[in-house]
This record gives C-alpha cells, sequence and structure tokens, in this order.
C-alpha cells in the first residue's frame, strides 16, 4: 500500500508543480505586458504544491493534478501581480506574500479535496463513512 501511496503522491505533486509554472510564467507576462516577475513566477510555481498537497495521495486522473495546478499557479501569480499592491495600499503588509503562496491555495486545495472526496468515495486508504472501533487488526503494510 505504502509504495503506491508513494507514487502517487510524487506523481500528483510533480504534474501539478509542472502546470503551475507554465502557468506562472505565462500570468506574470500577461500581468506585465510580456515582461517576468520572478518572484510571481516563485510563488505561483510553488502554489501548485501548496494546492495539491491535501490531495496528493489520491488516485486522480492525470488531468486533475495538472488542472488543479494551472489554477493555484494562475490565482497565486494574479493575486501577487494584482491584489498584493492593493493590499499593501489598504495598509496590510504581507511582505513575503504568505498569503498568495499558502493562504488562498490552501483554501482551495482544500476546498479540493473536499470535492474529490464526495465524488469518489473510495479514493483513498478509508472511505468518509469508515467507522474506526479496533485498529490494532489493520494492516499498516
Amino acid at each position: 500500500y505504502q509504495r503506491r501511496v508513494r507514487g502517487r503522491v510524487i506523481g500528483n505533486t510533480y504534474l501539478s508543480i509542472c502546470a503551475s509554472c507554465v502557468t506562472a510564467f505565462a500570468t506574470s507576462a500577461l500581468i506585465h505586458r510580456g515582461k517576468f516577475e520572478m518572484i510571481e513566477i516563485q510563488n505561483g510555481t510553488l502554489a501548485g504544491g501548496v494546492i495539491i498537497g491535501t490531495i496528493s495521495p489520491f488516485l486522480l486522473d492525470p488531468w486533475a493534478p495538472l488542472l488543479i495546478g494551472a489554477i493555484g499557479g494562475v490565482i497565486s501569480t494574479f493575486g501577487y501581480g494584482l491584489l498584493h499592491p492593493f493590499l499593501e495600499d489598504c495598509g496590510f503588509l504581507d511582505s513575503a506574500g504568505v498569503q498568495m503562496l499558502h493562504g488562498i491555495p490552501g483554501v482551495l486545495g482544500g476546498l479540493f479535496a473536499a470535492l474529490a472526496t464526495l465524488a469518489d468515495n473510495m479514493n483513498y486508504a478509508f472511505s468518509y463513512d469508515t467507522t474506526w472501533t479496533d485498529t490494532s487488526t489493520f494492516d499498516r503494510d
């Protein structure tokens, strides 16, 4: 069981980060009229890993982590490029862009995890209606 889950985590995370990197470059170029802002691209790329982290062990078709990572890259890059200056003008200081890297992608990742769990009850090691009575007989390998 652990080997299968490990492979899913690596594959889903890799696909999500790749998609978020591509969309971060495209979104940054769109915001800045053909020029790139490296801090936005860094945050956008890492946002793909944040947004898929909750559901990385799930058995997903390859298009799902690609789509989720792309959404994370776009949201994070747009947020850092457009929303971040607005928040600073309003008096909210986020010098490291944590809100756009961890905050919004983390909330969206939780939402995607809820949707993935509801879409397929047998998507993880246990279903959401599992009743825990005695775990001593569970095979942990």
